[in-house]
């Protein structure tokens, strides 16, 4: 169940409103001694109440999710991996390219996805295209309009002091970008390093993309870069505090140039689990404390979100929410308590409220402090 008042904190009419969704999975999964795989996974998924209306993945009559086949081979010191048909794509962990989780059909691709293994290095080529969910049984395919390639190397552990260093370029075509200053047909290329690993006994997970390419005709220079640290005090009774600071750039005045930071396939919950903005034209800072108590974990955090450039919106949906192109630089307080707690070996119960601050630039635009809220029961079978 999600509730959530108001969409697009009320500027220009959003509404309120309280979902029920659920979804339900089934896989198959055939090993072979020789190494070949067939997967198969399906699923369901259905809602009411969620205004103005569902969207695609949030209601879809059975269908085939994913569905590959997978064959290793060897060719000297190199092993490899190739997976052909539809499948969800995981680059060692890339913030652009993710899964959508929830109660919703995940995230997933139709393709190739090539993976060679090389003295601890690890080389990842993908072409795919991503699913057009339709709400019609089996009725999903390819969505013909959009494409997507990828090239990822995980540095081998001499070039990655303390965890996993990762060099990676993408490529992604579309016809339907929404920006502020650009709608329509754009190519743009993705290019960065990621790094998760250990620093004096902190959790460190980093970031760094620097974009190119052309949108609607304009040329395209956008950047993004993200920190998270964690570190656990107290094995009595653990208490994990974590750190984050998130940046994507914006549209400057002045300039015929696009950049807006593209998110790619962000994850959903990436702010908050409240889904009211969409990754770009950002700064983003907070943190958190979590600890267990009565077999749950418990986790309270709050996190500040303002616009890098006041000549850019606030974008929510993939889209810039009306008005919010104003000369008022904050935009959100973002404070959050959720629990989480297992009650058997496969089944789990989340709950979370979010209480999401309006402020100067959403302020200036008519909107006003939004309330969400979320109670989830996962069960495997």
């Amino acid at each position: 169940m999600d509730l959530l008042h108001d969409l697009d904190f009320g500027i220009d009419d959003g509404p309120a409103y309280t979902q029920f969704a659920g979804r339900l999975l089934g896989n198959a999964d055939l090993r072979t001694r020789a190494g070949p795989r067939l997967f198969l996974q399906m699923a369901v998924a259905q809602q009411t109440g969620r205004r103005p209306g569902p969207k695609p993945q949030d209601e879809s009559a059975i269908d085939v999710t994913q569905v590959f086949v997978d064959a290793p081979f060897r060719l000297g010191e190199v092993s490899g991996l190739v997976r052909l048909g539809r499948q969800e794509l995981d680059l060692s962990g890339n913030r652009l390219v993710t899964t959508r989780d929830g109660a919703t059909i995940r995230r997933a691709f139709e393709g190739a996805k090539l993976d060679l293994n090389l003295k601890g290095s690890r080389l990842s080529m993908v072409s795919a295209r991503p699913m057009d969910l339709r709400d019609e049984a089996f009725a999903d395919r390819a969505d013909r309009t959009e494409r997507f390639n990828a090239v990822s190397l995980d540095l081998p552990p001499a070039l990655s002091p303390g965890g996993q260093a990762t060099l990676y370029y993408l490529d992604r075509q579309r016809q339907d970008a929404h920006w502020l200053r650009a709608q329509g047909r754009e190519r743009r290329y993705s290019m960065g390093v990621r790094y998760l690993g250990h620093v004096a006994d902190w959790r460190v997970e980093t970031q760094a993309t620097w974009q190119t390419g052309r949108s609607a005709g304009h040329p395209v220079r956008a950047y993004g870069a993200a920190l998270s640290l964690d570190q656990e005090f107290a094995p009595d009774r653990p208490i994990v505090l974590g750190f984050d600071l998130v940046a994507a750039s914006g549209d400057k005045s002045g300039t015929r140039t696009i950049e807006t930071f593209d998110p790619v396939y962000p994850n959903n919950f990436g702010l908050s689990d409240a889904p009211l903005f969409y990754q770009t034209n950002y700064v983003f800072g907070g943190g958190s404390v979590s600890t267990r108590w009565a077999g749950a974990t418990w986790t309270a955090g709050a996190n500040l979100l303002v616009r890098h450039s006041t000549s850019d919106s606030v974008y929510a949906n993939s889209r810039p929410i009306p008005g919010t192109n104003n000369a008022q630089r904050p935009t959100s307080l973002l404070p959050q308590v959720s629990m989480r707690r297992p009650f058997s070996e496969r089944s789990e119960i989340y709950a979370s409220l979010v209480r999401a601050q309006a402020l100067g630039g959403l302020r200036a635009a008519g909107g006003h402090n939004a309330l969400y809220s979320r109670v989830q029961i996962t069960t495997r079978f």
